[in-house]
């Protein structure tokens, strides 16, 4: 049987969940339930209240409305409660026909229809339009025989479809046609400049002023007959605002605008804080943007790969750069803040070596490498398997300049603009040091090398010595061909010479021959020459002129290997004018300290064997200080050893002599003189 209005539950006694809990003597409303669901007594005579085991009067002692109890009196606290929700009152009364309005039906109206079709609808208004159901829980709406909208179980709109797409999604309307689009269309038969021709917009909670988005068509001009200029414009609310804004628009030129509605470029995107993202969101493939006309096979692009940006040209990348922000070009895997990979180019002529160039166009060029203070900045050359490259590199916290080979520095120019050459300190202030570091012959060495072959007499190198002003030159240092060179056969000279007093230009003061002669120049011309005989047993010095490298004159001086002395005349001497000397005494007797003498035979350890005659030193000490001097001892290094080595003054010792002889002779004199005297007396 159907009914019109709330149908009863006739019979059906239900117990309200207890509310004892909530007691508190100060609260009167409570909400009233079954099993946790809220129900509604239709009045206080439907509910039977027992609390604390005494039957409560209904309308007096308590009152219903929808799902509450309102009781007088406020329960106290422990005070137990009981009731029970009776069944709805039948009303058996038959309305007559056509006398049931609005107002008499009941908000729940349940009215129980057929399922009907597209074809037959349950609920209609004309033969095959009307209102019907396809299937449990849903409704459709057909016209003229067909199915045009339906309401599936999920809430979801479906237009020409009754099955949705979406798999089960979110999606509240779904449209279905071949041919046809929803269309939104403005009532205003004029539009002008910035007229509203239609939206669609988002909103919040139902029935209130929360607009959260909008899609709208603008005019982007007066519209006339064929001339309907119009924009789309993207509007969104942002967090802490209650309105939205507009993100994205479209202009009639189809240009597209994010961020600004001040679009001049294809597109424009404006915004103080934020960037442009492109991603893809699963598998290898990276998001790049391409450049390229409608010919273009292999685009420039600009795009990701991985975690790094990469710079593509003619579909190869051409410069990429990671995460670390290292700069490949030519490679993917960059080693270093910028890596640049070469390989052979063919018919690449210009310029001669592949790589980076810095083409001079303006008044300055070249490469900053900058650090921040007490860091180093490089240079480095490597091929791909160099595991110890080659390197420049400029040290902030010392300011230093250097040179790095086969993992080793070998060259460094100091803040004081010094040229250091296998050592990264100076000893001392020298401008260039060079600094060996094993013990063979050619380790420290300098070589000078002449560009071509050289001749008799040619130059080798030039060693120079000047100051700031133009054209000055002190002194020069020369080696020069010695002879004509052959085969295995390099004779050389080394020249050097100084500029006089009062002159412009250096000459020549002594020379260093091929056969280890040196020459001394001297004013005049007149020449001096120090040379090794053949045999190497005596050092010779010459006096008279030299040519080439030939000697000639007489032998002034020649010291032996074993020590001798000999000069030409068999003679010599010291200063001793009297106009040079002051505080003229005369000597005190030498007598005892010639006669404390002891001469002695010997030979020395090394070098010389023969037997000699002299003193000993410490000997000499104690009779006569003034007599002993002693050196340092040093080791090969030039170290003190902290011993010493003492030396007798000869030449003083045979002034000594001289007078131990005048005193001696006084006495001979003196006993000539008796004895001459003692023979007269005789006679």
């Amino acid at each position: 049987m159907a009914y019109i209005g709330n149908p009863p539950t006739v019979g059906q006694w239900r117990k309200l969940d207890d509310i004892s809990g909530s007691f508190n003597g100060s609260t009167t409303t409570f909400t009233t339930s079954v099993g946790g669901s809220n129900v509604t007594a239709g009045s206080a005579n439907q509910l039977f209240v027992s609390l604390g085991g005494v039957i409560q009067q209904p309308n007096v002692d308590y009152s219903v409305t929808t799902n509450s109890i309102i009781f007088t009196t406020a329960p106290t606290s422990g005070l137990d409660f009981f009731a029970v929700l009776a069944g709805d009152a039948l009303n058996t009364a038959v309305p007559a026909d056509g006398s049931i309005t609005t107002a008499k039906l009941a908000g729940n109206l349940t009215v129980d229809l057929d399922s009907g079709s597209a074809a037959a609808p349950s609920l209609t208004f004309d033969s095959d339009t009307g209102l019907y159901s396809p299937g449990a829980d849903q409704l459709a709406l057909s016209t003229n025989g067909s199915q045009r909208v339906t309401v599936d179980a999920n809430g979801r709109v479906l237009v020409g479809t009754n099955a949705s797409t979406s798999g089960g999604g979110g999606d509240l309307l779904e449209v279905a046609s071949s041919v046809g689009n929803i269309l939104i269309t403005s009532t205003n038969s004029t539009r002008v400049a910035d007229q509203a021709c239609g939206q669609l917009r988002f909103w919040g909670q139902a029935g209130a002023n929360e607009e959260l988005a909008r899609i709208a068509a603008i005019a982007d001009g007066t519209h006339g007959s064929g001339d309907k200029p119009t924009r789309l414009v993207f509007s969104t609310t942002s967090d802490g605002t209650s309105s939205p804004t507009e993100r994205l628009r479209i202009t009639s030129a189809g240009l597209v605008g994010i961020g600004t509605s001040s679009v001049d470029r294809l597109l424009h995107v404006e915004h103080p804080t934020e960037n442009i993202l492109a991603r893809f969101e699963s598998g290898d493939l990276n998001a790049a943007i391409e450049f390229a006309d409608n010919t273009t096979t292999t685009a420039p692009t600009i795009g990701a790969n991985g975690d790094n940006l990469r710079l593509g040209t003619g579909g190869t990348s051409a410069i990429e750069i990671d995460s670390s922000q290292r700069v490949g070009i030519g490679t993917t895997v960059p080693i270093a803040k910028t890596h640049i990979l070469v390989s052979d180019v063919a018919g690449y002529t210009s310029p001669a070596v592949d790589g980076l160039v810095i083409e001079r166009t303006g008044s300055n060029v070249g490469i900053n490498i900058a650090s921040d203070n007490n860091r180093s900045g490089y240079l480095i050359f490597a091929d791909g398997d160099a595991t110890s490259p080659a390197s420049i590199r400029y040290d902030h916290s010392g300011d230093t300049m250097s040179f790095t080979v086969n993992g080793s520095e070998r060259v460094r120019i100091d803040s004081s603009g010094r040229l250091l050459v296998g050592t990264s300190s100076n000893h001392g202030t020298e401008r260039v040091l060079i600094n060996g570091n094993s013990a063979s012959a050619g380790d420290g060495s300098l070589t000078i090398r002449r560009g071509s072959n050289a001749g008799n007499g040619d130059g080798l190198g030039l060693i120079n010595f000047a100051d700031t002003r133009t054209s000055s030159l002190y002194a020069q240092i020369q080696a020069i061909a010695d002879s004509t060179p052959g085969t295995n056969d390099f004779p050389g000279a080394l020249v050097f010479s100084t500029t006089s007093d009062g002159a412009s230009s250096p000459t020549e003061r002594m020379r260093i021959g091929s056969d280890g002669t040196s020459y001394f120049q001297a004013p005049g011309n007149v020449v001096g020459a120090i040379t090794y005989t053949s045999a190497g047993t005596s050092q010779r010095l010459y006096y008279g002129s030299h040519s080439g490298s030939g000697i000639s004159g007489t032998i002034s001086f020649t010291v032996w290997t074993n020590g001798n002395v000999v000069n030409t005349n068999n003679s010599y001497g010291a200063i001793s004018d009297i106009k040079l000397k002051e505080n003229i005494v005369d000597a005190s007797s030498q007598w005892d300290d010639i006669k404390a003498l002891r001469p002695v035979n010997y030979n020395f350890k090394e070098g010389q064997t023969h037997t000699q005659l002299g003193l000993i030193a410490q000997e000499v000490e104690l009779v006569s200080p003034g007599l002993v001097t002693e050196s340092p001892d040093r080791d090969e290094d030039g170290n003190d050893l902290g011993t010493v080595t003492k030396s007798v003054n000869y030449s003083v010792l045979y002034m000594k002599a001289v007078k131990a002889l005048q005193e001696a002779m006084e006495r001979i004199e003196q006993l000539e003189t008796e004895m001459a005297a003692v023979k007269a007396q005789l006679a």
